[in-house]
């Protein structure tokens, strides 16, 4: 015959070696998940203020998490929920012996005369689980220090990751099912969610968050220059960007952010050559937007790029990463271990990072010069294609052509003209956009959307300016 006091009081079997050090039990309340469910079972109508809160980890003892997911369940399918129905439920499902039978769960109802504080009381569990979590970390980050083959960074790195994920992870439980996520969807559509599952960048692109995003173009084609458009939008939206730069220190790169947003020319700041007038407009602009705009120039390796991503994510609040650019970064490797290797598993553990603090990293790849068409081929053999949700290649067809003029010496029905090539999507169909790419202001934008003709710019009034272009 089945003990049924032995199955109801069985712990939560979660690793933790906290009882063996310290002689205690890890924090929870066996009474209050009783007050709980017996809550819902009498009165399910106080499941909505309380599903979010909960998930079937809180719970402490297996019988009360095997309990939960049967009323979850019951939810999910909009079915009534009550002693009855919950008990079907779990014989169903040949679980009602493991959670003491069909007395125990009668015996819950007694635990309890209303649901009137039914959310204090799951916050108080919420706080035990949470308390268990801290030690259940704890645990493996002091177990993981004694060994002498653990890399300290990684180590530091995973512990605040860890860390983090506590509270974010408060009202999610790490595994679904694709029903519950399917129902969720179905919320969201009705009532759509405050914080959007993608982000809008320039030129109508978006960029889902957890994703690795490729954007590779032939030098000069102006991969910075759309990096920048796409940084400065974000944070016009409210978004925090970080900017990982290793083709241009920050004292270069800054200019060419205030190039785009006010359109005074990188090269004379940074040769600080302004005019009365440019110096006068700058110094009374503001830039206050700019904070939102982290940026890290320091050397970046495939040892400390984790590191510094998280760094912008957890410190500064960076939802949006940008790599400038991928092939920039140092590899540091064995002798056995070839570049492509070294790229594959650098691009791996972006990707992983990406999904694991649900961010959009966003790496520009420098490709191979020539004036021949470049190809998404180019980019494999190295990862980059392979961990890419969506890839974007900047192509000039008429760079052969246009090698060695000025800007406004080229034809007007061909300056500045760009094609984006969408590369790969995951997620959508592909699509090609023609693009106008203004380099006096460093701005992009829909080719039929070009504000002037050439007709309408003196040569003569750019000619002094066109000099600074080329540098960039």
């Amino acid at each position: 015959m089945l003990d049924k006091k032995a199955t109801r009081f069985t712990r939560n079997r979660t690793e933790d070696i906290s009882n063996m050090l310290y002689g205690k039990i890890p924090p929870q309340s066996r009474d209050l998940e009783e007050a709980v469910l017996g809550a819902i079972l009498i009165e399910s109508s106080c499941l909505p203020s309380i599903i979010n809160i909960l998930k079937p980890e809180v719970f402490y003892v297996d019988a009360h998490s095997t309990i939960w997911k049967a009323i979850v369940s019951l939810n999910a399918q909009s079915q009534p929920i009550d002693l009855l129905t919950v008990t079907e439920r779990l014989r169903f499902h040949s679980e009602l012996d493991k959670t003491g039978g069909a007395y125990y769960l009668s015996e819950l109802t007694n635990k309890v005369g209303s649901s009137a504080n039914v959310e204090y009381h799951c916050r108080i569990l919420m706080q035990k689980f949470i308390q268990r979590d801290l030690i259940r970390i704890s645990n493996e980050i002091i177990r993981e220090a004694y060994e002498d083959t653990t890399d300290v960074f990684d180590l530091l790195d995973n512990a605040e990751i860890a860390i983090s994920k506590i509270n974010s992870s408060i009202n999610s439980a790490s595994i679904k099912s694709a029903l519950d996520i399917t129902n969720q969807i179905k919320k969201d559509i009705i009532n759509p969610p405050p914080v959007p599952l993608f982000v809008n960048t320039t030129l109508g692109i978006k960029y889902n968050y957890g994703t690795v995003n490729g954007i590779g173009a032939k030098p000069g084609t102006g991969k910075t220059a759309f990096m920048i458009q796409s940084a400065v939008g974000s944070v016009k939206d409210n978004l925090n960007v970080g900017i990982i730069s290793l083709e241009l220190k920050e004292r270069l790169l800054v200019p060419k952010i205030i190039h785009h947003y006010k359109g005074t020319f990188a090269s004379k700041i940074i040769e600080n050559n302004l005019s009365p007038q440019e110096t006068e407009y700058l110094l009374n602009e503001s830039f206050d937007i700019f904070d939102r705009i982290k940026i890290s120039d320091k050397k970046v390796t495939n040892i400390n790029i984790r590191s510094i991503i998280i760094e912008l994510v957890l410190k500064y609040g960076c939802k949006i990463i940008w790599i400038d650019y991928i092939q920039l970064v140092t590899l540091i490797k064995d002798k056995n271990t070839t570049d492509v290797k070294a790229m594959e598993d650098l691009m791996n553990l972006i990707q992983e990072v990406a999904k694991e603090l649900d961010i959009v990293v966003n790496v520009l790849c420098q490709m191979k010069r020539g004036f021949e068409k470049p190809t998404v081929e180019e980019l494999r053999g190295g990862g980059i294609e392979m961990a890419c949700s969506k890839i974007f290649i900047f192509y000039d067809e008429y760079a052969k052509d246009n090698d060695g003029k000025k800007f406004m010496e080229i034809p007007e029905e061909r300056r500045g003209k760009l094609t984006i090539i969408d590369g790969k999507s995951r997620f959508d169909d592909k699509n090609t956009i023609i693009i106008y790419y203004d380099k006096f202001k460093q701005v992009m934008m829909d080719w039929n959307d070009k504000p002037y003709t050439g007709s309408e710019i003196k040569y003569e009034e750019k000619k002094t300016q066109q000099e600074s272009l080329d540098i960039f």
